[in-house]
């Protein structure tokens, strides 16, 4: 569906939004729920997508007259009976085109005039999800004491297990990217899917804010229906989901969020780098950005990468930060210039293993090193040890020790260091392969990796005799 409503944002003009409204059994104030969405100012395209769970009122009547008054992109969809709230919200998940989607409940119960408010530090870069927390407001109605007694009490488990801070992890008023919403498998039914969105979000390291918005919440006998066997559920699903499933599904996805979790692994490789990185550095094919959040003090740091969808990514995430810059380049193409800009240090980590042309690219990397400048590689170490998860990386080749010094004189270098790393994962690689078909990694792998960096730092006291990748720096020849 093309959007065609409200202004782009200066900031962010790429951004749209999609607001899917489920309903049920919501006649009394379904219309005017919809007439105060439409009336509302919004900088971004927007569409409405409201879903009918089975109501045995009037409201599918009313959603088609309102569908054809509607002066925005409006999309009705039905289910034959009721399934949940989380099953109306996945079936309009299917349906948004947005690059983020918000969640609006039909009852009249949130403003959309908060809606701005929402949408200010997602579209200024800040914020990759924003709650509107009912209890940071200084106007709310007030209701029952059990009821916002069990809401405080399941929103500290869901950020326990999140690492958040919540206030207001129940609250109906979310926005999150579409495109997170649509890698994770949000299974719960009912009202599940605020404690499992909450959870995966956390999960995934996303930048979460909240915003004070107004709450004008109902009484049951005005037609709430969440009660305390919703609460039981949701400490369910917070389990769930904190401890048994991983927060995305696709096999890249669960291989790129299990990579995330390597945190102090990367920061260990990068103390590691001798001379440490400048202050100006270009990094090679960043992929998500793992290497690029511990580099991101620098005072430039230019982060490259050959797939649209990857710097479209890091272009969200350090879009917050002026001395960031993403851009698109395939280093076989050559350099990203004609006349080549110079860096203190040219980082490519796990990437030339890649390329199809990793001679070329080097070539073209090497341009990028300034005067006094060096280049790091992080490659791939040992052809015994290539398996069907290299392949699922997208690398095509491990590297031997005269193979690297070979491609680096043929790119007008010298190695100055070269050390083999990760004895430890190099077992668990070598385990893996003999035992496993799988092209991914899991989370799981992860985590039993961290249980041994602690004999991960030892390497650098005791170099090991072998190692899961090659850590080189390198110069131009004198």
């Amino acid at each position: 569906m093309k959007l065609s409503h409200g202004q782009a944002s200066p900031s962010s003009p790429d951004e749209s939004l999609s607001i899917i409204v489920p309903s049920f059994n919501e006649a009394a104030t379904l219309e005017e729920a919809i007439r105060r969405l439409q009336a509302i100012s919004l900088p971004l395209e927007t569409e409405i997508i409201l879903v009918d769970d089975g109501s045995v009122d009037a409201s599918p009547k009313i959603a088609d007259r309102l569908k054809k008054a509607s002066p925005l992109p409006f999309t009705f969809l039905r289910h034959d009976r009721n399934q949940g709230k989380t099953a109306a919200i996945r079936t309009g998940l299917e349906a948004a085109s947005g690059s983020l989607t918000l969640i609006y409940d039909a009852d009249l119960e949130y403003d959309p005039a908060d809606i701005p408010a929402l949408l200010a530090p997602v579209l200024d870069g800040r914020a990759d999800a924003v709650y509107g927390s009912r209890f940071l407001s200084p106007e709310r109605r007030v209701l029952f004491f059990w009821h916002a007694l069990g809401n405080r009490l399941v929103t500290m488990l869901a950020n326990m297990f999140a690492n958040l801070n919540l206030t207001d992890m129940e609250t109906c008023f979310k926005l999150i990217r579409t495109s997170t919403l649509k890698e994770m498998k949000i299974r719960s039914e009912r009202f599940g899917y605020e404690p499992e969105v909450t959870v995966k979000l956390g999960r995934l390291g996303q930048r979460v804010y909240e915003i004070p918005i107004r709450y004008s919440g109902r009484s049951y006998e005005e037609g709430k229906k969440i009660g305390w066997k919703d609460a039981i559920r949701a400490m369910g699903t917070i389990v769930r989901a904190g401890l048994f499933e991983a927060p995305v599904t696709s096999p890249e996805a669960v291989t790129r969020f299990a990579l995330s979790r390597l945190g102090p692994y990367y920061a260990e490789l990068l103390k590691r780098v001798e001379p440490p990185p400048g202050d100006s550095v270009l990094e090679v094919a960043s992929g998500a950005g793992e290497f690029a959040r511990h580099l991101s003090q620098k005072t430039r740091l230019l982060l490259t990468d050959p797939r649209a969808a990857d710097v479209d990514r890091l272009r969200i995430d350090f879009s917050h930060r002026p001395n960031i810059e993403v851009r698109e380049w395939n280093p076989c193409a050559g350099p990203i210039s004609s006349s080549p800009e110079q860096f203190d240090t040219v980082i490519a980590f796990h990437s030339l293993a890649g390329l199809d042309d990793d001679g070329s690219a080097l070539t073209a990397m090497a341009a990028h090193i300034g005067p006094g400048g060096n280049m790091v590689l992080l490659l791939p170490a040992h052809a015994g040890l290539y398996s069907t998860v290299d392949r699922g990386l997208g690398r095509t080749r491990r590297y031997s020790r005269a193979a690297i010094r070979e491609m680096l004189e043929g790119a007008g270098l010298q190695v100055e260091r070269m050390d083999q790393v990760n004895c430890i994962g190099a077992t668990g690689w070598w385990i893996t392969r003999l035992f496993s078909r799988s092209s991914q990694i899991r989370p799981w792998q992860t985590r039993l990796f961290r249980l041994f960096m602690p004999l991960v730092k030892l390497e650098r006291l005791i170099p090991p005799p072998f190692g899961l990748s090659w850590l080189v720096t390198a110069r131009h020849k004198q």
